[in-house]
């Protein structure tokens, strides 16, 4: 289970819909960028439940992976 607590929205240049709750990027703060209908989200603080070790939370946080 993923918490977001706080979400921003962004749209980045040259976007193209990637469908929905793709993981499009991940920065090196482990914060990411989901892909939404009309555009896209910045993920800049949420939990995970239960916590995942690095190497797991690498494993489900990253480019390419879908929420959902």
């Amino acid at each position: 289970n993923v918490f977001i607590n706080k979400a921003i929205i962004v749209k980045p240049k040259n976007y193209t819909s990637q469908g929905c709750g793709i993981i499009i990027n991940v920065d090196k703060n482990k914060n990411f960028i989901v892909s939404c209908a009309d555009g896209c989200l910045f993920i800049d603080d949420y939990e995970i439940f239960p916590d995942l070790s690095h190497d797991h939370r690498q494993i489900f946080i990253k480019e390419g992976n879908k929420f959902g």
